[in-house]
């Protein structure tokens, strides 16, 4: 129908706000875990698993995508915790950014590049992937 009548903009806005109120919540959890991160001290146990995890094998068994996963191996493989929630932050602000211009767009009735839309929908999946990849190592080594 949106075929025919073109786009509808107040509809297509009201998806916009609502995740933009779904992902300035994420980003707030983000920030107050990162300055709980900062501030609490590595588990040495924890971290020399994940210093020593076998990364390749457990990719390829998993068939992660081989691009987010190298991006996850790159924190936990150096035992690096806290940086993963730091990306999460900054993965959601970036995110975030591109959101509300798309949103001030649709407030004046002007829809986004295509590939604006891609852009900020990939960066999501990649990001949703890093998150669930490393639940997934910290599961494994549980």
């Amino acid at each position: 129908m949106a075929a025919l009548n073109g786009l509808n903009y107040e509809e297509a806005l009201r998806i916009v706000n609502s995740a933009v109120y779904n992902l300035e919540r994420a980003r707030a959890t983000y920030f107050k875990l990162t300055i709980l991160a900062d501030i609490t001290p590595y588990e040495l146990t924890v971290q020399s698993q994940l210093v020593n995890f076998d990364y390749t094998d457990f990719q390829e068994g998993k068939g992660f995508n081989p691009n987010v996963y190298k991006v996850v191996e790159g924190f936990l493989g150096k035992g690096d915790i806290r940086g993963v929630y730091h990306k999460l932050y900054n993965d959601v602000s970036w995110i975030l950014g591109r959101l509300y211009r798309v949103k001030a767009g649709l407030e004046k009735n002007e829809l986004a590049a295509i590939s604006e839309l891609w852009s900020i929908h990939q960066q999501y999946a990649d990001s949703i992937f890093f998150g669930q990849y490393v639940v997934a190592v910290f599961f494994d080594i549980k």
